[in-house]
């Protein structure tokens, strides 16, 4: 049963005699009735009798000393932040909530906290604020500020995608499909995926692969976890069954009913 907290909290009256006075014998029609009698005896009834240990009345006391004491509101309501550890992987990026969020090059390798709110993820290291990021929408989105990488690391894991490519190369022409339209968008930040992608030929074989990407790639899917899933569970009977029909070639009797292209062309009907 819910009461009127914004009256009992103002009096600081106990849960035993909100029971024992409030409670116990009586029946309320609605809660919006238990609301408003609530109200009345906190403010009207319990609130004026005198206390035992102030020996005042806790509503006459809370209007001549703790209202006028009282701060405003927040315009906006209190977000309770979430924190977790989490450490800085070499290409700066930390994991949290199953996304990405970018720290500079000194962070790296080291272990920090993550103070999320629904609006924003800030990261301190050594109790020192180091990066605020907006929190991310959607898992498995990439946070990341370029100013991040000094240029000289910028270089070096600018050359990792050409290494991703050429190793898709020679893994098969649809892992090379594949890790293309990965490293197409943003190649620095789906570089991870990239290698996780090429790190499946280790497990499942260079064939196996490329025919589970060439399945995903007609229906423009990239997501590691559907390949993941296509590889362990392997492709519909379905799709190979259609993969391998052919079309039979046409008869000669077929052949007579083929009209050339032209015969569909729209003519000019003569009045």
């Amino acid at each position: 049963m819910a009461v009127h907290l914004n009256a009992l909290s103002e009096i600081l009256v106990p849960a035993l005699v909100v029971r024992q006075q409030l409670v116990a014998g009586r029946s309320y029609v609605d809660l919006a009735d238990l609301n408003q009698k609530a109200l009345l005896w906190c403010r009207e009834q319990v609130g004026r009798e005198i206390h035992g240990t102030t020996c005042e009345a806790p509503m006459t006391r809370f209007e001549q000393l703790e209202q006028p004491a009282l701060l405003p509101l927040p315009a906006q309501p209190f977000d309770p932040p979430t924190w977790a550890e989490a450490r800085v992987h070499p290409d700066h990026h930390l994991v949290f909530d199953r996304s990405y969020y970018s720290l500079p090059t000194r962070f790296v390798g080291k272990r920090v906290w993550v103070r999320a709110t629904r609006r924003l993820v800030e990261i301190y290291c050594d109790d020192v604020l180091a990066k605020t990021h907006p929190r991310a929408t959607r898992r498995g989105t990439w946070v990341t500020d370029p100013n991040d990488y000094p240029e000289a690391a910028k270089a070096f894991l600018l050359a990792h995608p050409a290494y991703c490519r050429k190793k898709a190369a020679e893994l098969g022409p649809h892992v090379a499909r594949m890790i293309g339209k990965l490293l197409a968008d943003h190649a620095i930040r789906n570089l991870r995926k990239a290698q996780s992608v090429l790190r499946l030929a280790d497990k499942y074989g260079p064939k196996r692969l490329d025919e589970a990407c060439d399945y995903l790639l007609h229906f423009g899917a990239t997501e590691l976890r559907r390949l993941t899933h296509v590889l362990e569970n392997g492709i519909p009977l379905y799709w190979k069954s259609t993969q391998e029909l052919s079309p039979a070639p046409l008869t000669e009797q077929a052949l007579g009913f083929l009209h050339p292209a032209d015969s569909f062309a729209a003519k000019e009907v003569g009045r």
